[in-house]
């Protein structure tokens, strides 16, 4: 329709779906030069700027999701490389991640057993029973922290939890399962941390200690069964030898 060359300026102008005053005069004044209708013309740059316009409207979302993506590229604030998010340390230079919320999951576990606790079981005998169950999958369904701080007040909490029950219960069990999956992440995430150790050490003997009453416990209620079950056991074999007549 028109020259080569006029026709390479109006694809220049157009491109970014705006024109503006001046790209619109150099155009005007080339096609004035080719003896081109200039109503013609505006035509069809209008044409092509409503087309390019509806090309970037349909690109930007795209866009705008790449834009967020790499938004979210964590850096390591020691040695600027990019780290996975939720890593506790950088795996280039072993810098420490520490939450800018601390003790955030305390709260948050604290209020989920908060609810569960004052949750009501109309109508069912076996309320305590159900109560505990409930807490116990709330406990093992929780995330762990992945920051050294939030995951030190996170096993406090779950200890403080545990020292309050200290007995074979499903809640109590969970509380303990929980805090030795915080030791097992810890390998991995904060290997060889002093702190963290000792803290390990000192509730490895908090469970020897409930591990040996529990097994006396155990022990003398298997022992008083069996002297109940024997002495009912008595009572009807001399019934049958007619002792008591």
């Amino acid at each position: 329709m028109f020259s080569e060359e006029l026709e390479k300026l109006i694809q220049s102008s157009v491109e970014d779906g705006v024109i503006t005053d001046l790209e619109r005069k150099v155009l005007l004044k080339r096609a004035q030069k080719e003896n081109v209708d200039l109503d013609e013309l505006n035509v069809y740059i209008e044409g092509l700027l409503q087309k390019k316009q509806k090309e970037n409207q349909a690109a930007a979302p795209q866009e705008n999701k790449r834009a967020q993506y790499h938004g979210k590229v964590i850096k390591c604030p020691s040695c600027n490389e990019p780290i996975e998010a939720g890593l506790a340390v950088c795996p280039s230079c072993g810098y420490e991640f520490h939450g800018v919320e601390a003790n955030k999951s305390v709260k948050e576990l604290g209020k989920l057993l908060d609810e569960v606790s004052k949750k009501e079981y109309p109508g069912d005998d076996a309320l305590e029973t159900k109560k505990e169950a409930a807490i116990a999958a709330t406990i093992s369904s929780f995330p762990i922290p992945p920051t050294k701080d939030d995951f030190i007040e996170f096993i406090h909490f779950l200890k403080t939890g545990y020292l309050e029950k200290h007995n074979f219960g499903a809640a109590s069990q969970a509380y303990r399962r929980k805090i030795n999956e915080c030791f097992e992440r810890a390998k991995i995430s904060f290997p060889n941390d002093p702190l963290i150790k000792s803290m390990q050490q000192d509730l490895q003997v908090i469970y020897e200690k409930d591990d040996a009453n529990n097994k006396r416990a155990a022990w003398f209620l298997g022992g008083c069964m069996v002297i109940c079950i024997l002495g009912v056991f008595l009572f009807i074999l001399f019934g049958l030898l007619g002792c008591f007549d």
